[in-house]
């Protein structure tokens, strides 16, 4: 769990790649809390479902279902149009 370590204040906004269905994310969305958003990026579109499922409790978390090669390009650009 080396990524909460990094994750110091609420209101973070999170860029997870792999996903998968969601555990860690989840931990991660605690982390960050209600003013924070987890943007969890994942491939494969099974683990993608659950992922999917869990955004719905756990209302901070975005999931991208995608290939993350197209998915990082989206977000960097979107990072460097908000100045981060």
């Amino acid at each position: 769990m080396l990524e909460l370590l990094l994750i110091k204040k609420p209101g973070a906004k999170v860029f997870y790649l792999g996903a998968a269905s969601g555990t860690t994310v989840s931990h991660v969305s605690d982390v960050v809390g209600p003013n924070g958003v987890v943007y969890g990026v994942e491939f494969s579109h099974r683990s993608g479902r659950d992922l999917v499922n869990m955004a719905k409790k756990q209302t901070n978390v975005i999931p991208i279902i995608e290939d993350a090669k197209y998915t990082m390009l989206v977000g960097l650009c979107l990072l460097e149009k908000k100045g981060f």
